[in-house]
C-alpha cells in the first residue's frame, strides 16, 4: 500500500511562461539615377507572439481512500485553494502552484496570440527545470516522476514497454500560426503519490517560438528529450548512447554492463538513491555519474570498484563508499581530456582515487577524500597533464609521480587519517591551504628538478613562512636535492 501525505506538505510545480520573439530586420536601398532622385520606403515586417495563462481551474477530491483511490469525486477545491490548503493562482505572468497534496489537480489554458504583420510559422513546447528555474536537478526530476502532466493532449510522459522513460523536454513541429491558439495544460499529483514526493519543487518552462513563414524547417522535426527510470532494466538502458538513466531507489551495475558514450547515470539525491557497482567499467567517453550514493565492491589488484578509462568522465555530487582497497581506478590514454570529480566524498578505501595514468586536465573540486591510505595517488602521467585540487579536504597520504606538468592545491585542507603526508614528485603549488594535523609533513620525492611553491598557507592555525617551514612542516630526510622550495616568494634552502 502506498503512503499518503500526513502532516507535511511540499511546494508544487511552478509553470513559467517564456516567450521567444524573432524580428526580421529591414534595410534601406540606394539606386543609381541619371537626372532624378528616387526614394524607396522600406518597412520591416514584424514577427510577434504573446502567451498568457487563462482558464485556471483547481480540483481536489472530497475524500480519498487509504490506498489513494478517490472515494468521493465531488470537487472540494475553491477557485484558488485546494482542499488541504494549497493554492494555485496567476502571479506576474506565471501559474504558481503551492502545497499540492495527493489528489490535487490544476488545469489551465495557455493562449498564444499572433500579433505578427507577416505570415509566420510557430512551434511550442516545455522544459523541466529546477525549482529556481535553472537546469533540472534531482528534486525536480523526482517530483516530475510523481506528477501526471499533460501538454495539449500530447503524452508528456513517454512510457516505454518496461515503464521506464519519462519525457522532460518537448517541442512540436513547426506549423502555420493562426490568429490565436489555445494549449491545454494539466498538472496532477495522483492520490497514490507516496511520501518521497514531499517537500520538492520544480518549474515547467513553456516556450513559444515563431519565425517568418518562408524559413525552411524541413530539417527541424519534433524534438523530445527523455530520461529513463532504470527500474530493473538498468543494464539495457545503459547500452543506449546519449541516454539519461535515472536510478530512483537502488540498483546494481557490475562488470558485465556496457555503458555507451554520452550516458548520464543520475540518482534522485544521495539520501534517496543507492547505486551498487562491482568492478564496473566506464570505457566510453562523456559518461557522467551524479546525485547518488555509490557502494563499490570487487576491487582487487590494480582494479577499483569503479574503473575509468573513458574520455571526459565526470563524478558529481556522489557519496562513494569503497570496499577497503581501491575505490576508483583511473587509467586513460594520450587523447583523454581528463577526469572530473566534483562535490564527491570518498570513504572506506585504502586508496580513494588511483590514477594509473593521469591525462589531460583533471580536476578534484569540492571533494572530501577521507581514506585509510592514499587520498589520491598517481602512478604515471601523460606529458603535459595537470591536476587541479580546489576547495577540497584530503585526509591521508597524498603522493604522485614525476612528469606531471603541474599539480595545484587551492584552498584545500590536508589532514590526518591513518597517514598525514604529502610527497610530490612533480611541479606543485599550494595556495591558501591548511594543514590540519600537528604531525602532518611535506617531503620532496624523486630526483627530477621541480619546484614546490607554498603561498599563504597555515599549519594548525600557524602561518607557514620561509623562516619556520623547515621545523613546522618539512620531513627533510631523503629530500630531493634537485627540488626547489619557495615559500611566499622566498626560496628556502632545505638541505
Amino acid at each position: 500500500m502506498k503512503k499518503l501525505f500526513k502532516s507535511k506538505t511540499f511546494v508544487g510545480a511552478l509553470l513559467s511562461i517564456a516567450l521567444c520573439v524573432s524580428l526580421i530586420a529591414g534595410a534601406t536601398f540606394a539606386i543609381f539615377t541619371s537626372e532624378s532622385k528616387v526614394n524607396i520606403a522600406v518597412t520591416s515586417g514584424t514577427v510577434k507572439v504573446t502567451a498568457e495563462v487563462t482558464g485556471l481551474t483547481l480540483y481536489s477530491p472530497t475524500t480519498l481512500n487509504a490506498d489513494g483511490s478517490v472515494a468521493e469525486t465531488e470537487n472540494a477545491a475553491t477557485e484558488e485553494t485546494f482542499k488541504n490548503g494549497g493554492t494555485a493562482a496567476m502571479n506576474d505572468g506565471k501559474l504558481v502552484v503551492t502545497k499540492m497534496t495527493p489528489g490535487d489537480k490544476v488545469t489551465a489554458e495557455l493562449t498564444v496570440t499572433n500579433n505578427s504583420n507577416v505570415s509566420v510559422l510557430y512551434r511550442y513546447g516545455y522544459t523541466l527545470l529546477a525549482g529556481d528555474g535553472t537546469a533540472y536537478d534531482a528534486d525536480a526530476l523526482m517530483l516530475f516522476e510523481g506528477l501526471n502532466f499533460d501538454f495539449d493532449g500530447k503524452i508528456a510522459k513517454t512510457v516505454t514497454d518496461n515503464g521506464a522513460n519519462v519525457t522532460v523536454a518537448y517541442k512540436t513541429a513547426y506549423a502555420e500560426l493562426p490568429a490565436s491558439k489555445k494549449i491545454n495544460v494539466i498538472v496532477e499529483l495522483p492520490g497514490s503519490a507516496g511520501n518521497k514526493y514531499r517537500n520538492l519543487s520544480l518549474t515547467i518552462g513553456f516556450a513559444v517560438e515563431a519565425v517568418q513563414a518562408n524559413i525552411d524547417t524541413s530539417n527541424v522535426t519534433e524534438q523530445i528529450t527523455s530520461v529513463a527510470f532504470a527500474g530493473e532494466n538498468v543494464t539495457e538502458q545503459l547500452n543506449k548512447e546519449g541516454a539519461t538513466v535515472v536510478i530512483t531507489e537502488s540498483n546494481t551495475i557490475d562488470n558485465t554492463a556496457t555503458i555507451k558514450s554520452g550516458v548520464t547515470i543520475t540518482g534522485l539525491g544521495k539520501e534517496n538513491t543507492t547505486l551498487n557497482v562491482h568492478n564496473t567499467k566506464v570505457s566510453s567517453e562523456n559518461v557522467t555519474i551524479k546525485d547518488m550514493t555509490v557502494k563499490g565492491t570487487g576491487s582487487a589488484g590494480t582494479g577499483g570498484t569503479l574503473n575509468i578509462s573513458g574520455n571526459n568522465t565526470a563524478i558529481e555530487n556522489v557519496d562513494y563508499e569503497g570496499d577497503g582497497n581501491i575505490a576508483i581506478a583511473v587509467s586513460t590514454g594520450n587523447q583523454n581530456t581528463g577526469t572530473i570529480f566534483k562535490n564527491t566524498k570518498i570513504t572506506n578505501a585504502f586508496r580513494g582515487i588511483q590514477f594509473w595514468s593521469l591525462s589531460g586536465d583533471s580536476v578534484i573540486d569540492k571533494c572530501v577524500l577521507d581514506v585509510a591510505g592514499y587520498t589520491f595517488n598517481i602512478d604515471s602521467a601523460v606529458a603535459g597533464s595537470t591536476l587541479t585540487i580546489k576547495d577540497s579536504t584530503l585526509n591521508g597520504w597524498t603522493s604522485y609521480t614525476s612528469g606531471i606538468n603541474l599539480v595545484t592545491f587551492d584552498n584545500c585542507k590536508l589532514g590526518l587519517n591513518a597517514y598525514q603526508y604529502l610527497r610530490p614528485y612533480s611541479e606543485t603549488k599550494l595556495t591558501n591551504c591548511e594543514f590540519t594535523s600537528a604531525g602532518y609533513q611535506l617531503n620532496a620525492g624523486g630526483t627530477d628538478a621541480y619546484t614546490i611553491t607554498i603561498d599563504n598557507c597555515t599549519k594548525n592555525g600557524v602561518a607557514i613562512t620561509a623562516d619556520n617551514v623547515k621545523t613546522l612542516l618539512l620531513d627533510s630526510d631523503d629530500w630531493n636535492a634537485n627540488a626547489t622550495l619557495v615559500v611566499n616568494g622566498t626560496v628556502v634552502a632545505v638541505l
